[in-house]
């Protein structure tokens, strides 16, 4: 093997990793992971909790805000790794519509 073909493997080798750990760092910081710390509260308290159950006993937790009856019903869903807290605009907003 050339010298000079060495060198270009080494330096498609020191390509290969630098490009491998920038796009395991990008994926990493893309991943929304939950939070640890408290749920919180939303600043708006004028809720009623409960709780429901699917036929498979899979238990879910929910808030409900009593609104005008003739307007409708939205449901407001959070995904994984977004916590109630995170929503708070959200129901202020839907609140004063």
């Amino acid at each position: 093997m050339t010298k000079t073909l060495r060198k270009m493997l080494y330096a498609a080798g020191l390509l290969f990793t630098g490009v491998t750990v920038l796009l395991a760092y990008t994926i990493n910081e893309m991943i929304n992971r939950p939070e640890l710390a408290s749920l919180g509260r939303l600043s708006d308290s004028g809720f009623t909790e409960f709780t429901a159950k699917s036929e498979d006993g899979i238990e879910i937790y929910g808030i409900h805000y009593q609104g005008d009856p003739d307007a409708g019903t939205i449901i407001l869903c959070h995904g994984h790794g977004v916590n109630l807290r995170r929503l708070d605009d959200m129901v202020k907003f839907l609140r004063r519509a």
